[in-house]
């Protein structure tokens, strides 16, 4: 029993260390942005989309789950990416492929559009700015423009940078729970011994 236990922790331990080492470079953490005012909708190809009220919206980051999102009262959309070279900051920068899910939603002079596969959508962080890179089309209305970016000024209320656990943690805590069910385990093969 005793060399079972020996190697069942030594694996154990080695498991632990390697999450650790694999999982402790990743960067952890949910951004989050207040956007207001810029161009807004652009009617693709051509230019600013005319007649737009002055909406806010709020970009989120997060940069270990790779999702993301741009959610206001003329927008609810969310994507996927791989930001794991996003590092935040007041000025955000940095260009990103992203997949936006068909749940995706424009509201555009009372028409519903959806994101279409017409080119790879992409978000564009700009500094004072960022662009929703995709085309957008309303399928019950064929007499409606078809849009393109989604443009937004990065406003005074940037926040960034809330961190969550790293990967490492969880580790760490796997190691110190298997450490203790093995301790349990040798305590009751002694005491039945």
């Amino acid at each position: 029993m005793g060399k079972q236990f020996t190697k069942g922790l030594a694996k154990a331990i080695l498991a632990g260390a390697a999450a650790i080492v694999m999982a402790g470079q990743a960067h952890a953490a949910v951004y989050t942005y207040g956007l207001t005012g810029g161009a807004g909708f652009t009617v693709y190809g051509v230019g600013t989309a005319p007649g737009q009220p002055n909406t806010d919206s709020t970009l989120t980051i997060d940069t270990t789950a790779g999702t993301g999102s741009v959610v206001g009262s003329a927008i609810n959309a969310a994507f996927t990416g791989d930001f794991s070279t996003f590092t935040g900051g007041a000025a955000p920068s940095g260009m990103f492929n992203i997949n936006i899910t068909p749940a995706s939603t424009l509201t555009y002079q009372g028409n519903t559009y959806q994101v279409s596969p017409l080119h790879q959508p992409m978000l564009e962080l700009l500094g004072s700015s960022i662009n929703l890179w995709a085309v957008w089309t309303s399928p019950g209305c064929s007499s409606c423009a078809t849009l393109g970016d989604t443009l937004k000024n990065v406003s005074s209320s940037t926040t960034g940078g809330t961190q969550v656990p790293e990967p490492g943690m969880v580790g760490l805590m796997g190691l110190g729970a298997a450490a203790l069910v093995w301790r349990r385990r040798r305590d009751g093969a002694r005491a039945a011994a």
